[in-house]
């Protein structure tokens, strides 16, 4: 397994990737993926990770109003609860750590990520619907 910075040539298959595991959580097509069409222009930093050659896990960083977003933080099924995401996630803080002072990010609860967050030092902040929004703790 290999994590890197974020390809050119990578942009297709990095929304067939999410738009697939989108797809197999919510049981409907993938909709909102339009960041996805420029991720050098829509994100400060985003990675992937591959293993022969296949992505197997995605995160990105966006820039709002001067906070970190952490965005599209996927893993293949086949790879979660075996370290890929929290190797994600560190990788991203520590970026985060260097240049922001805020860390945010949003899930839906059918994700069933909250937890994974909250070990990674994140709390809830808000709760709309479907939709949670949390924190990094200082």
């Amino acid at each position: 397994m290999k994590i890197r910075p974020y390809r050119k040539e990578d942009c297709h298959n990095i929304k067939k990737f999410i738009s697939e595991i989108l797809q197999n959580i919510f049981k409907s097509p993938a909709k909102a993926l339009e960041d996805l069409d420029n991720i050098k222009k829509n994100f400060d930093k985003f990675w992937i990770a591959t293993e022969d050659n296949k992505i197997i896990g995605t995160i990105g960083i966006k820039n709002e109003q001067g906070k970190a977003r952490i965005s599209r933080m996927y893993i293949s099924k086949d790879y979660r609860r075996k370290g890929l995401g929290k190797k994600l996630m560190s990788l991203a803080l520590n970026y985060c750590k260097n240049n922001y002072k805020e860390v945010f990010l949003s899930t839906y609860k059918q994700m069933n990520s909250v937890d994974f967050y909250k070990k990674m030092g994140f709390s809830i902040t808000k709760e709309s619907g479907d939709v949670i929004t949390m924190e990094l703790k200082n």
